[in-house]
């Protein structure tokens, strides 16, 4: 139960699945990414009913800068993410 807080909320391990990001990132290498690293979402949606409460609401919220990774959902297939150079 606390492994899947920490996953949900806290961090989150990603596995580099291709050569995309060489000779920074190496096919196989692992990563640990931050939930926390560009602010704090709160949850606006009721689980498993799919009901929208309100609007999205990040605190805290950063932008990304020039040479910073992030994990992002692939946005024609949400079950996929990309592991990316910004």
């Amino acid at each position: 139960l606390l492994a899947l807080f920490i996953r949900t909320f806290i961090i989150q391990a990603f596995k580099i699945p291709s050569g995309s990001m060489q000779n920074t990132l190496l096919i196989g290498d692992h990563i640990l990414v931050s939930k926390f690293a560009y602010g704090v979402h709160i949850p606006n949606v009721i689980p498993f009913l799919n009901i929208k409460l309100f609007d999205d609401i990040v605190l805290f919220q950063k932008t990304p800068k020039r040479e910073d990774i992030i994990v992002f959902k692939y946005p024609k297939n949400e079950n996929r993410d990309f592991i990316k150079r910004v």
